[in-house]
């Protein structure tokens, strides 16, 4: 394998080493970065303090790592290769990505931090119109980038046996047969040993993946999709500046759902029906598509971005996948006036199956007037945060829930 890969796979922020968790928590100088100064410290001058909301943001991306970090090994190796970023700065000694330890605080950072900016809300939408691109439009991007040696991160959306997956790999070079298929040469961060393929018909406006893992353990089998499912980004799209994910007072607000063992979908309340999200549900919302990894090989993840100002009820539906040991969803929601709630609920399963979710799943309901009331199952944990600091409810019963709900409101 190349010398601009890493000599290591796709890895989860537990398990193994957790202190690998503490590494992808994105730093306050990386959100000054990416949302500027006003939006994430409590002072314009001086040590940045972040304000609540942008420190408990912070914390749980690394909670979207839990499953791995792919776009971020995509990210941080072709910032190296395009000299965006040096190794000297990242592990003093090294000369070539493949040198690079895991082991060395700032190369996990690194790979973290590019993990994290799927979830800049610039990023999101950007997403959303690379998935109107045609199959051919996203070929041909790929194609001018790697003639310009600026290879861009390739992300592949598909589904196998009723599950969902995410994958983020880097492309480095391309194949025309003369017989209407291009086949794509990919560095799979899954299996860093050796180079994959995804081969893309022309005629039919398909694509298929070859020995492609959901997971660096699982095996390898061939996925397909279509326009919409293969998307080329590239990491000046990765690196733009954005507005914050936490509302302020005219900013949209923001909901993120990501699961472990098994799917959910984000559902809002539209004409007194709760509705998996569509383009249409909400009048002027936008939903996108979060790129969950899982090293689990199970898990899903998605946002919706809802104008300011609105009445608003989310609400998660869950499915657990047969097999697994846990089943864990994650509902986080940014709203106006620099407030966020995070709900999370783990159901432990059995060889028997997993116990059903909660009807009704996980739910954050704004009335007109900004009034909160949240709905969790006992035994879920709930964290707001507001400009007062950042609370952690253990739900046990409705006084947990209303108690949670005041906090949020600010009453």
């Amino acid at each position: 394998m190349t010398s601009d890969a890493f000599n290591f796979q796709n890895y989860p922020n537990a398990g193994s080493d957790p202190a690998l968790g503490v590494h992808d928590i994105v730093t306050t100088a990386t959100m000054e970065r990416w949302f500027g100064r006003s939006a994430v410290c409590e002072h314009a001058t001086g040590t940045c303090t972040p304000i609540p909301v942008a420190a408990e943001w912070a914390k749980q991306q690394a909670t979207q790592m839990t499953g791995g970090h792919c776009l971020g090994m995509a990210g941080l190796s072709e910032a190296i290769f395009t000299r965006r970023a040096a190794t000297e700065e990242l592990q003093p000694g090294a000369t070539t990505t493949r040198e690079l330890s895991l082991a060395t605080p700032a190369v996990a950072a690194g790979i973290a931090s590019w993990m994290a900016t799927q979830f800049k809300p610039t990023v999101q939408n950007s997403l959303v119109a690379l998935q109107k691109h045609s199959l051919q439009q996203t070929v041909e991007q790929l194609v001018r980038g790697i003639n310009a040696k600026v290879p861009e991160s390739m992300f592949v959306f598909w589904s196998h046996e009723g599950s969902a997956f995410g994958h983020a790999v880097t492309p480095v070079g391309v194949d025309y047969n003369g017989r209407g298929r291009v086949f794509i040469v990919v560095y799979d961060n899954n299996d860093p040993s050796s180079f994959s393929t995804i081969g893309y018909d022309i005629s039919s406006g398909s694509w298929v993946g070859g020995e492609i893992k959901t997971s660096p353990d699982a095996p390898e089998y061939s996925p397909t999709g279509e326009a919409g499912s293969l998307l080329v980004v590239p990491l000046s799209v990765l690196q733009q500046h954005s507005h914050a994910p936490w509302g302020g007072a005219d900013l949209p607000e923001t909901a993120e759902v990501a699961t472990t063992g098994g799917t959910s979908h984000i559902k809002v309340l539209a004409n007194h029906h709760w509705r998996a999200i569509s383009s249409t549900s909400v009048p002027g919302a936008v939903k996108g598509e979060h790129f969950l990894p899982f090293v689990d090989g199970a898990g899903s993840g998605g946002t919706l971005v809802l104008p300011p100002h609105r009445t608003m009820a989310i609400e998660t539906d869950g499915t657990p996948t047969s097999g697994r040991s846990q089943f864990a969803v994650h509902l986080s929601v940014m709203l106006h006036d620099e407030r966020s709630v995070t709900i999370d609920e783990t159901t432990s399963c059995t060889t028997a199956g997993c116990t059903a979710p909660t009807p009704g799943g996980l739910s954050v309901v704004q009335s007109a007037n900004g009034a909160i009331a949240i709905i969790a199952p006992k035994g879920a944990t709930i964290t707001t945060a507001t400009p007062r600091g950042v609370r952690t409810f253990h739900v046990t019963g409705m006084a947990t829930l209303d108690a949670a709900s005041t906090a949020l409101s600010g009453r």
